[in-house]
């Protein structure tokens, strides 16, 4: 951030495949969007609303984040 001298983020979106990561980004109060690679649901079925398979439709993944942003 320094660097690039940008204060502040509008939204931050974490990109993770287990289940700690969901439950982090929640402690964190962060976007999680989860990768479901192997199918098997088991993000979805512990919570998670967004979860990809893979990221073969981008402009959903972007769509879910800039939703985020409010």
């Amino acid at each position: 951030m320094d660097k690039h001298h940008i204060k502040g983020f509008e939204t931050i979106t974490y990109f993770g495949d287990g289940l700690w990561d969901f439950k982090t980004t929640q402690k964190l109060e962060i976007n999680f969007i989860g990768v479901d690679s192997k199918n098997n649901g088991y993000l979805k079925d512990n919570g998670a609303k967004q979860v990809i398979k893979d990221f073969i439709e981008p402009e959903k993944i972007l769509n879910w984040i800039r939703s985020a942003r409010g």
